[in-house]
């Protein structure tokens, strides 16, 4: 099965617990995404730093007879894969130059409306530190063919 070009937008707010001002991060990329009948798979870049190359690679994948989890994984700059599955916590590890980090993510809410290599996927989850809500996230993706 080949991979298709898309456009992707991203739009992702964060609101860390004790600052309640959102960060948010809004952009557009190229990407691709391939879907084998049974399995969805988008592809797109993420530049980490401006003026750098640092790149992570991502991708979301889900089963279509499971679009209800999403597993996210990135390479390069950082490395990270994680499940999300709405009212399911799941352990994450984030690994940079620096060193590795371990986050839990319970996914509070997700909506998968991807078909047709186009729409959506928004995850609403809270990023623990050793049991402790440290994040509050809204991640949505949107994908026009």
């Amino acid at each position: 099965m080949r991979e298709d070009k898309v456009k992707i937008l991203i739009k992702s707010q964060q609101i860390d617990i004790d600052d309640p001002s959102p960060y948010v991060i809004e952009f557009a990329t190229d990407g691709k995404i391939k879907d084998d009948g049974d399995t969805v798979t988008i592809k797109y870049d993420e530049y980490l730093e401006e003026d750098t190359n640092s790149v992570a690679h991502t991708s979301l994948m889900f089963s279509r007879n499971n679009p209800g989890t999403v597993t996210l994984s990135r390479s390069g700059a950082v490395r990270s894969t994680c499940v999300f599955t709405e009212g399911e916590r799941h352990k994450m590890l984030y690994t940079m130059d620096i060193g590795t980090l371990e986050f839990g993510v319970l996914t509070r809410n997700l909506q998968n409306t991807i078909k047709n290599k186009s729409g959506k996927i928004r995850m609403k989850y809270d990023t623990e530190v050793r049991g402790s809500v440290v994040k509050q996230c809204d991640f949505k993706i949107t994908i026009k063919s």
